[in-house]
């Protein structure tokens, strides 16, 4: 859940993110930041490709400790994930997906290599 320190400071050094994880996690719950256990970005960029966010929604975090269900979280995640219009108005096609996919992919395993 630590990346979320990341997107707020990106020159706060890794040592120091639990800290400031739990020194903001009023904070973070406030504005309902979403934070992910046991899973690594990596993952977490594939399953919102492969469009599987139960298994997304069943890492979930919810720091405001309410009750839900993992559709419910799923379908609050997919409210999150609206297609990007292109220039024309059009939706991002699925082939755009498909090759972004591809490409996020080729990364990753050049990262783990």
């Amino acid at each position: 859940g630590y990346h979320i320190n990341h997107h707020v400071n990106s020159r706060l050094h890794w040592a120091d993110m639990p800290k400031n994880f739990m020194d903001n996690f009023e904070k973070f719950a406030a504005e309902d930041a979403i934070v992910f256990e046991g899973i690594h970005f990596i993952e977490v960029g594939f399953y919102v490709f492969t469009r599987n966010l139960d298994a997304l929604a069943n890492r979930l975090v919810d720091l405001k400790a309410r009750t839900r269900s993992t559709k419910e979280i799923a379908d609050h995640l997919r409210s999150l994930l609206v297609p990007i219009p292109s220039k024309d108005g059009e939706a991002f096609t699925q082939k755009g997906w498909m090759l972004f996919l591809a490409v996020a992919s080729l990364f990753a395993v050049c990262l783990c290599v």
